[in-house]
This record gives structure tokens, sequence and C-alpha cells, in this order.
């Protein structure tokens, strides 16, 4: 099952910070809040750039989860 996050790359780090998504598409409609805030708790430089990723392997909450107020039909359930 593909997963989806937000990510921001620094350089070699990137830093998934929003997410697990359901798909691209629930997860696009956050990437810019995610950016933004990311940019205000200084998680990510302005020099960073953000997106969105597909794994199959990570399945941890993304560390801004709580701040975004995403809707629990657009994250993936515990334990899927």
């Amino acid at each position: 099952m593909k997963l989806y996050y937000i990510d921001v790359v620094e350089g070699p780090t990137i830093s998934l910070i929003a997410g697990p998504f359901v798909s691209e598409a629930a997860a696009r409609k956050y990437e810019n809040a995610a950016a933004d805030l990311a940019l205000a708790k200084g998680i990510m430089s302005p020099w960073g750039t953000f997106g969105v990723s597909s794994v199959d392997w990570y399945k941890a909450p993304g560390r801004l989860n709580d701040e975004l107020n995403i809707a629990a039909e657009d994250l993936v359930a515990d334990g899927a």
C-alpha cells in the first residue's frame, strides 16, 4: 500500500512532516499549509524545498499532523 507524505528537503536531509495520507490528492490539500508551518517553526529554511512523497515502508505520523487540522478521512488509519 502506497502512503503519501508532505516532505521537506534540505540538502541531503529529507523530513516527512505530515502524513501518512490516503492519496496524493489528500496530501496536496495540505502541502502549502505544511510548508508555511515548517518555515514558521524553523523546521525548514527559505532555501528548502517541499513536496509530496510516496512510500510503502514507513507509517509513522508526520511531526506537524497535530497542528495542521487534517481531516481524519485524509489520513491513513492506525494499523492500516
